[in-house]
């Protein structure tokens, strides 16, 4: 049930299937299925096989392990097993795919106030208030295309935050998974990024198109991702 709240505070499904969490259970804990096998010498092809994973939406990516074979005196790494190689787990919203990249557009607000919250992407609550009737206010994914427009609106010193958050807080392809709001002048197709909230980033001029809230659907974490360690 621990796995399954995890997961839940990441992925963008509604409803998730407990048996779909077997095979996470498997490559998370081992020694539950295998506790009298014998102890497995340490290689790099058992170290290989602490692979990334998907499930229920989520991606698994081992970042590090807590215990370094090759810090480990030779004689203890033979005798250590697989499992006491283990690795922390960073836990992400498995990014969509470009092609279906239209199926999580969400449009929360077109040129009016959304009064109530909204689920948006399965995964964090969002209200809008527009203040500019001419403008419609979007939330979807942050895409490749948009992290230029947004830089270039920013002053150096944002930009500079940006790019550590980016770096610290949503690595890789998890930035893509992150929410960002944009602005979008009725009766045209271009989206003006204003911001990345759970990043806490603004351009200047967002507060002149109206204001929001967003917190993640658990209440608890602002951020995309989280980081465990199963131990």
């Amino acid at each position: 049930m621990i796995l399954l709240k995890i997961v839940d505070m990441v992925s963008p499904k509604k409803q998730i299937n407990l048996n779909s969490l077997r095979g996470a259970i498997y490559r998370l804990f081992p020694e539950l299925f295998h506790r009298k096998r014998l102890a497995t010498k340490i290689t790099r092809d058992t170290q290989i096989a602490q692979a990334a994973f998907t499930v229920a939406g989520t991606i698994f990516q081992p970042v590090e392990s807590n215990k370094n074979p090759t810090t480990l005196n030779s004689k203890i790494a033979t005798e250590l097993s697989l499992y006491d190689v283990k690795p922390i787990w960073l836990i992400s919203r498995q990014p969509p795919s470009l092609v279906k990249d239209s199926d999580y557009n969400i449009i929360v607000s077109i040129g009016k106030s959304s009064s109530s919250w909204n689920l948006i992407d399965g995964r964090f609550w969002m209200i809008v208030e527009s203040f500019c009737p001419s403008f419609d206010l979007i939330v979807r994914l942050f895409r490749p295309n948009d992290l230029k427009p947004l830089s270039n609106q920013l002053e150096p010193a944002t930009k500079k935050l940006l790019n550590h958050r980016l770096a610290s807080h949503a690595p890789g392809k998890i930035r893509w998974t992150l929410p960002a709001i944009f602005c979008r002048e009725a009766g045209t197709l271009i989206e003006l990024p204003l911001s990345l909230p759970t990043l806490n980033i603004e351009v200047p001029e967002a507060s002149s198109y109206g204001k929001w809230e967003l917190d993640k659907k658990t209440k608890d974490n602002h951020f995309a991702h989280c980081q465990i360690k199963v131990a």
